[in-house]
Parts: structure tokens; sequence; C-alpha cells
């Protein structure tokens, strides 16, 4: 197979030095397409490619390959191993600061880019036969819309392919629910500075509102929450360690926890009787 290289050179002669770099991805596709190349092994190369880029070498460890892929190092120097056998790689100057991986064109990978090469060929005909059916989908898909338009009101399906995520997360984000006219906003500003976790604003903010607009009384129902949330601010379950235990206002609300009411009031503690070793104890009774 001759290279197609986007730099203008010259595909690589065999036992020539070659840059992975100046092959693009079409090295690592023929890679990946190889049936006889382990996984681990096309794991491998794939980095040490990638490591060199426009060198016809690379340094690494076999630590830091192991640690990279996920692989044990058992796994890693014999993959290393398969790889300078078939002569993929080339090892040379191992030391402390790891070894020299040299990278040579070889019949290995002719073969690979052969085997791509067969492949694409054979997956071509699929290839036009799905464009075909998307372009009939997208007809099929225009005339559906346009047979219902009457019902839904939609009059095409390239409205909204042409908006950003942005665009679209705005318009799905939900109204501000109505409160029967009571400004909720500065009693949530006076929960929220209140409250030791300060997470979660908005989700807290909508939370309110909807408690807030299936109340009767929105203003009585604002107060009572208050007062609840206030003593449970000042509980100690709540202000130990800056407030990590505290639930957040958001959940706190969803789940009408001021329905619990206020938090019980510490128990008394007993009284702490000091201890006096039985010898002390024996002496008092005989003494007494």
């Amino acid at each position: 197979m001759e290279c197609e290289i986007d730099s203008g050179r010259a595909k690589p002669r065999p036992g020539e030095p070659f840059a992975p770099a100046t092959l693009g991805r079409q090295l690592l596709d023929a890679l990946d397409a190889a049936p006889d190349l382990p996984d681990c092994d096309k794991r491998l190369l794939g980095k040490l490619l990638r490591l060199a880029g426009e060198r016809t070498w690379c340094r690494a460890t076999a630590e830091w390959l192991a640690a990279t892929l996920g692989k044990s190092r058992r796994s890693v120097f014999y993959g290393l191993g398969r790889l300078a056998e078939r002569g993929l790689i080339i090892r040379s100057a191992q030391g402390c600061r790891g070894t020299v991986f040299r990278f040579v064109w070889s019949a290995e990978y002719e073969r690979f880019q052969q085997l791509r090469t067969e492949s694409v060929q054979e997956l071509a005909p699929f290839t036009e036969e799905c464009k075909k059916l998307h372009t009939n989908s997208a007809s099929g898909c225009t005339q559906i819309v346009q047979a219902v338009a009457p019902i839904t009101g939609i009059t095409g399906i390239t409205g909204i392919t042409g908006k950003s995520k942005r665009a679209r997360a705005e318009e799905s984000e939900p109204e501000p629910v109505p409160t029967d006219g009571f400004d909720a906003s500065e009693t949530f500003q006076r929960l929220w500075e209140r409250h030791p976790r300060k997470t979660g604003r908005y989700l807290a903010e909508q939370a309110l509102s909807e408690a807030l607009a299936e109340a009767p009384d929105p203003a009585e129902l604002a107060a009572r929450i208050e007062a609840v949330h206030a003593a449970w601010c000042a509980s100690e379950d709540w202000r130990k360690q800056n407030g990590r235990f505290a639930p957040q206002l958001h959940r706190w609300l969803t789940e009408r926890r001021w329905l619990d009411g206020e938090p019980p009031a510490p128990a008394d503690e007993e009284p702490v009787i000091p201890y006096r070793p039985y010898w002390e104890t024996e002496e008092a009774g005989r003494n007494g």
C-alpha cells in the first residue's frame, strides 16, 4: 500500500527510521485494524508512537507505561518484548532514565497498512448504503412533520439543529414559580446567608418558590420556614465542623424538613462522679 502523507513526503523505505507524526492518524488506524496484534500491544505501541511525535525515537520506563495504560509491569515487559520480536520497535540505551525506543519502517507496518486498506474497501458498500439510508430517513421525517403540522404547529425539523447547546439550555430552563404576589427573594436571601453549607443556590431558590406556591398563605409559611431553619442553624448538629453535617439547603426545602419542627433541646448532662481508687474508698469506710 502507498502511504499517503499529509506533508507531501514519500512513504518510508524498509529499514528507514520514520517519525510517526508524519503519517498522521493513518498509522494508528492501521494498528487498530490489525487482527493478530493483542490489545495490550496495540495500546503500548500507540502510546510510544504518540510519545515520539515528530521524532524517530522516544524514551520511557516500564513503570511509567504500566501506570499510564493501567497495566501491570509484567504485562508491559512482555508486550514490549513481543513488539521488539516483530520489528515494530528497536530498544536501546536502557538505564535509570528509561529505555530508548526507535521506530524503523518494516514489513509489519506495511502489512498493517494493507490490512487497513482491505477493510476500508470491504466496508465501502455499507458506507454508501448508510448514506442513502440517512438521506431517505431525513426526507421521510420531513414528510411526517409536514403531515402533522396542523396538529402540532411544528413546520420543520431544521430549526432546532441550528441552535447552540447554550441557547437550548436557556430555553429549557424552568420559569420562576409564581407565589401569588409574595416576594420570596428577601426570605431566601436570609435563609442563604444563615445556612452553613452554601452549595446549590439555584436549586434552593427554586425549591423555596415551589413550596411557597403550594401554600394558601405564602407569608405565613415563609415565616414558619425561617423560624425552624434559624433554630436548626443554631443547633450543635449543624454548627459543628463548620456545618459539615448540615444538609444542603435545596434538599432541606425539597423534603419539607421544616415540618419536622425545631431541633430538640439538649438533654441535661448527668453529673460526673470523680473516680476514687478502691483503697481510698475502703479507708474512708474504716474512718467513718
